[in-house]
């Protein structure tokens, strides 16, 4: 995967956490440079720390953490705050994008005044191309975290 990442994007940030409350407060921190109408894939494995990143993105948008439930069965959850429009995707149980398409997809992706966040994002490959950023969470052991941001490359990048 990391070879995939990094013909598409640009590592922009390796952090290593020791606690659930790190690992939030340094998804608020990105969070708080996300403009709405950017998408964000999350991967890891299972109990990587993927939603407690998500429930840090939330709480920069001013979105209870508490509101913030991995919607694995309903796919996506939305929230609203003031503005703000956060959509939280879970593609755990996705077999291919057609599932998405029956959901309205391209019409969540379309809407500019939204910020998306996408766990399990690398279940649907051909999902990528819609991912302006990815972040990568590898559990350590206990409660460490290594979270790696990479941002997608355009044409005229290096």
């Amino acid at each position: 995967m990391e070879t995939f990442l990094r013909k598409k994007y640009k590592l922009i940030g390796t952090k290593k956490t020791k606690t659930t409350k790190e690992t939030e407060t340094f998804a608020v921190d990105f969070a708080s440079k996300i403009k709405p109408g950017k998408v964000i894939g999350l991967i890891g494995n299972l109990g990587a720390g993927k939603t407690h990143f998500i429930k840090g993105i939330a709480k920069a948008f001013g979105i209870k953490k508490s509101e913030i439930i991995s919607p694995t069965f309903g796919i996506v959850r939305e929230h609203v705050y003031k503005n703000v429009l956060f959509y939280h995707f879970d593609f755990y149980r996705l077999k291919d994008i057609k599932e998405l398409e029956v959901l309205g997809f391209r019409e969540y992706l379309a809407n500019e005044e939204a910020v998306i966040a996408i766990e399990w994002a690398d279940k649907l490959k051909e999902c990528f191309e819609y991912y302006d950023f990815v972040v990568k969470i590898e559990h350590l052991g206990g409660n460490k975290r290594e979270i790696k941001m990479y941002k997608k490359q355009h044409k005229n990048e290096n």
